[in-house]
């Protein structure tokens, strides 16, 4: 027009946040590239059904007693588990006096915030009768 080119956006602008219609909450959502235009981007849901990918052993864990009935647990997850669905469950034995069968153990499980794993890597939890 007029011998000027004027240039237009090819993608349509990303809200900031998630649409609420996405079928997963909202700390699950990603950015990811169209299947049509790779280069503008849209939301999607991030895949939880993958496992392969998981890994088989958690990174070592802290304990710091806080007492004598009372310890805190300073969990350090893999970054692959972040806002996956999942929970963290601790089994243990009740001293060198119990059982050698871990399915008999008493177990604790630690919930998250719409059941997703959290994307912090550092989870701490303090944990006793």
């Amino acid at each position: 027009e007029n011998s000027e080119v004027i240039c237009q956006d090819a993608c349509s602008k990303l809200q900031e946040n998630p649409p609420p219609w996405l079928p997963c909450p909202s700390k699950r959502a990603i950015k990811v590239a169209q299947k049509d235009r790779p280069c503008c981007e849209m939301w999607d849901c991030r895949e939880t059904s993958e496992c392969s990918t998981l890994p088989t052993k958690m990174s070592p864990t802290i304990y710091n007693p806080i007492n004598a009935t009372h310890m805190e647990i300073l969990f350090t997850l893999p970054t692959q588990v972040a806002l996956l669905e999942g929970y963290l469950q601790i089994q243990y034995s009740a001293g060198f006096g119990g059982s050698q069968d871990h399915n008999s153990w008493p177990r604790t499980k630690f919930e998250f915030t719409e059941n997703l794993l959290p994307l912090e890597t550092s989870v701490s939890r303090i944990f006793g009768p």
